[in-house]
């Protein structure tokens, strides 16, 4: 079968189980990936589930290489139209912030297209000694796994670049991504690099500066979701 049609066929029975399962955004989304899909990648990432949920570590998102899934937490994203959170199933469910969604469904699928393109071995391009065919999905459970290896390597910045260019986002003209210890003048710093492109959006600047460093009041328990996936 070729390839393409595969594809199609594949992203078009997501989008069909998305209406019964989260109508409404389901499909949006799938249709949001299919846009930055041909956009940004010139159509080549293989479409994988976009699930709802709880992602691991409190994160926003999360990217699973291991199924090809993309899962956005439910309690970050899904609001009703006044702003309130309300319970899984609840067909009034719609997607908080469509600007925000979108540059962090293009982070998580920077993972997914450097992910497909170094086969399967995964995302073992970030570690620096060579592991053998296999090892990569037990060393995302152990504690030698470090995320900063993900954000910290060369298919990491070369990503960055391309995105980064006049042709598609140049969300940051004149920063380069590459080793943050480097010393280039110009150089992204970490939290530029791990949090890219949304941290240069107006949306999160905003946020920032209204939050400070996002301490929370004395007394109370520190919100386990942020607003950072990996």
């Amino acid at each position: 079968m070729n390839k393409n049609k595969s594809s199609s066929s594949i992203l078009e029975t997501l989008k069909a189980a998305s209406d019964i399962t989260d109508p409404g955004y389901g499909r949006w989304a799938y249709e949001l990936w299919e846009s930055h899909n041909e956009n940004y990648f010139d159509g080549k990432l293989e479409p994988g589930a976009i699930h709802w949920g709880c992602p691991p570590a409190g994160h926003s998102a999360n990217y699973d290489f291991t199924r090809n899934i993309i899962t956005f937490s439910t309690l970050m994203w899904l609001r009703t139209i006044d702003g309130k959170a309300i319970s899984v199933g609840d067909y009034r469910r719609r997607i908080k912030d469509k600007a925000a969604f979108s540059d962090y469904l293009l982070h998580e699928m920077i993972h997914q297209a450097i992910h497909q393109r170094h086969g399967k071995d995964g995302e073992s391009y970030t570690i620096k000694t060579k592991i053998a065919q296999g090892q990569v999905a037990r060393l995302y459970q152990q504690e030698e796994y470090d995320v900063v290896k993900i954000h910290k390597c060369k298919a990491w910045y070369d990503e960055v670049n391309r995105l980064n260019s006049a042709k598609f986002l140049n969300v940051a003209p004149g920063k380069i991504a590459k080793d943050p210890n480097s010393n280039y003048e110009n150089a992204m710093s970490y939290d530029e690099l791990i949090r890219f492109p949304y941290i240069f959006r107006d949306y999160f600047i905003k946020k920032v500066n209204a939050k400070g460093k996002r301490e929370t009041n004395k007394g109370r328990k520190k919100q386990k979701y942020n607003f950072f996936p990996d």
